[in-house]
């Protein structure tokens, strides 16, 4: 049976999780109009932090590094149902003009013409300008650009000194495992053995890769699944340690063989019995098994 109904699970936001005194001084660059970028590993909460900061969802804008080119972040021509072409407005071209929040998620993997439009965001001239239009867009006085990327496995950033300048730098590390806890416990009513287990098999991944360990994210997601009547280990195998391997089978194999010597209890799942040879039955012209 379920030990919670899904019903009883909150998908409303949740504040960002800060014993370390981030919200305070984050919220001090943010109102006086500097611009921000967050430094973490994946799954910690970035993106709920620049969700608060702004006000709400609502109030921002995503673009994802990898995933945006030039023409998406500005703009352009598009047809529309009359067959009529006519502009339509990016999401930096949008944020800019209301006031909003432009969230540049990845930033090391925007390209160099995303950089550039970025770049004439951050430093004194502060507008847009959009060539296709012939039209210069000045940056609304409540415009705030946020940023976020994950810690640079060589050890050095990417992006050039001159653009790093023109931002705040903010590290955001995972919480405490106590805090982790607390969080498990009070989102999702669990019982305290199934959220220890969780906690636990999250250290031993974070042992093996502390940059690509298990995240909150992550644990969110197992925890959620075992409200729900998902086994604790299983919950934990496909939610977490599945999810860091991807499809990488002898990476899976080589993190489940440190949860074993944990004795966190994955035996009863990965050695089950030898199944019984198939029974081969002729009907007719037809073989079944």
């Amino acid at each position: 049976m379920p030990r919670n109904k899904a019903s009883q699970i909150s998908d409303a936001p949740r504040p960002f999780v800060d014993p370390q005194g981030i919200v305070s001084r984050a919220e001090i660059y943010f109102n006086s109009g500097m611009h921000l970028c967050l430094v973490g590993p994946p799954g910690i909460g970035k993106t709920t932090l620049v969700h608060q900061l702004a006000g709400g969802e609502d109030r921002v804008r995503t673009v994802i590094g990898g995933q945006s080119d030039k023409g998406h972040l500005l703009g352009g021509l598009r047809q529309n149902e009359d067959l009529s072409i006519s502009w339509m407005d990016g999401p930096v071209v949008e944020a800019v003009q209301r006031g909003l929040v432009l969230y540049a998620d990845e930033l090391a993997a925007f390209d160099r013409d995303c950089l550039l439009v970025l770049h004439a965001l951050l430093d004194f001239r502060k507008r847009v300008f959009l060539t296709s239009e012939n039209r210069e867009i000045r940056v609304h006085p409540d415009f705030r650009f946020i940023a976020s990327c994950n810690q640079s496995p060589s050890g050095y950033d990417p992006l050039l000194r001159e653009f790093r300048d023109r931002m705040v730098y903010i590290y955001v590390d995972r919480i405490d495992s106590a805090s982790e806890a607390e969080l498990l416990l009070e989102r999702f009513e669990l019982a305290t053995e199934d959220v220890d287990y969780l906690i636990r098999f999250a250290s031993v991944l974070r042992k093996a890769d502390p940059l690509g360990g298990a995240s909150t994210r992550q644990l969110e997601t197992a925890a959620k699944a075992v409200s729900l009547g998902v086994p604790r280990h299983v919950a934990a195998v496909d939610c977490v340690l599945s999810s860091i391997a991807g499809s990488g089978l002898a990476h899976r194999d080589s993190l489940l063989n440190m949860i074993r010597a944990e004795g966190l209890g994955l035996d009863e799942l990965w050695h089950s019995d030898p199944v019984e040879d198939a029974v081969v039955i002729v009907d007719g012209d037809e073989t079944w098994s």
